[in-house]
């Protein structure tokens, strides 16, 4: 399985497109994701997936806008494969939203 890294922007910025992380973490777990953290207040989320990364970010891009009522901003999409830093040969990728 492996582990995924999303950066989640324009969420918990000054005052506006407020997410408690716990909702978050709610609402990526209700639509299959496994072992999700976050990181404080910023968005920033590990999980595990066997999804490819362009199937998640759809999904956590539809997740937020069907239950929290705004679409996050899409600038770019970065996958990043960090195989180096795992020490049980798992493949973690960075998604920037």
């Amino acid at each position: 399985m492996t582990i995924y890294i999303a950066l989640i922007r324009g969420i918990n910025v000054g005052g506006h497109n407020l997410i408690k992380m716990q909702d978050l973490r709610n609402s990526l777990k209700s639509i299959g994701l496994g072992h999700v953290q976050t990181y404080i207040q910023s968005g920033n989320i590990v999980f595990q997936s066997e999804d490819k990364p362009e199937k998640l970010k759809l999904q956590i891009e539809q997740v937020i806008k069907s239950e929290f009522g705004f679409l996050v901003p899409v600038n770019r999409n970065i996958y990043i494969t960090l195989n180096h830093f795992s020490n049980y040969n798992r493949m973690i990728v960075l998604i920037i939203l």
